[in-house]
């Protein structure tokens, strides 16, 4: 019989994926990091499933999880400048109860992080133990910030983005997808309607929003976007025609009567009709 080693089959790598995530999910980071750069088929393989994920590394600077965990914490990642999380399934949630805020115990020590990629679940998780007073100074170099799947229908979520939003000094892009919801939710809509001015986004420059369906908890959400951005240049929106439930040109002129920080602000809209193909741009120039 021959030797394993020496036939020249690689029997690790032709195991089961749920046992290579068993095991890699067993070694330490180094280890893993390790094993994956030594066989090539092990270099494309991803850890999805943690229970607790803490970040330690001196020299990284582009960092993705997608994935599910209980905790994740950025404990020290002095180079890391791109950070992409977002959170499969609503384990996180269901199994986290902190005692204190989540905020400064995911952003502890990113002092170089320039852009930001998350989405609606990751903000649910944020503001587990409360939204804290002082915002972590993780937040002082931010020029970008992208939240995909944000549903408007849970007050925590908009408070989380809001929060956010206003404590990045120097953010100049912002990306949201819309997740589609069907019902309005008052709580959600007041707390947009009590946010004032005060919040300033005070170097934001360009908004792209998407899956915009035109209801009221988005319209106010794009009202304290106008209100607290003075240098704000472009606003595009679009979604599919079939989704929306005002046209353009409705929520252009709503748009047009509520207050800005920014006399300078361009608005694109755009709608796109799957059926025929038919794409409807209408651009607004704010006076």
């Amino acid at each position: 019989m021959r030797n394993a080693s020496t036939s020249g089959v690689d029997t690790i790598s032709n195991l089961s994926c749920s046992v290579l995530d068993a095991i890699l999910r067993c070694l330490p980071w180094k280890d893993a990091v390790k094993t994956s750069i030594l066989s090539k088929d092990w270099r494309l393989r991803t850890i999805t499933n943690f229970d607790i994920l803490e970040i330690d590394a001196a020299n990284l600077k582009f960092f993705e999880f997608i994935g599910k965990t209980k905790s994740i914490s950025f404990k020290n990642a002095p180079m890391l400048e791109k950070v992409t999380v977002g959170f499969l399934g609503r384990r996180l949630l269901t199994d986290t109860s902190p005692l204190c805020s989540n905020f400064p115990k995911f952003f502890h020590y990113i002092p170089s992080l320039l852009e930001l990629d998350i989405c609606g679940t990751t903000l649910e998780y944020l503001i587990k133990g409360g939204l804290p007073v002082s915002p972590p100074t993780a937040l002082n170099n931010i020029k970008s910030i992208t939240i995909s799947s944000m549903s408007l229908i849970n007050s925590d979520v908009v408070s989380s983005a809001v929060y956010l939003i206003t404590s990045c000094p120097k953010l100049q892009d912002l990306t949201i997808d819309f997740y589609p919801v069907g019902d309005i939710v008052e709580p959600a809509v007041q707390l947009l309607r009590a946010q004032s001015s005060s919040y300033g986004v005070v170097k934001l420059q360009r908004v792209r929003v998407n899956m915009f369906t035109g209801l009221e908890m988005e319209m106010k959400f794009m009202k304290f976007i106008l209100a607290s951005s003075p240098v704000l240049e472009e606003v595009s929106i679009w979604n599919f025609t079939r989704y929306l439930f005002r046209s353009c040109k409705q929520m252009m002129d709503e748009m047009k009567e509520f207050g800005r920080a920014s006399p300078n602000a361009e608005f694109t809209f755009e709608e796109i009709d799957m059926e025929s193909g038919y794409e409807h741009e209408e651009v607004m120039e704010v006076p």
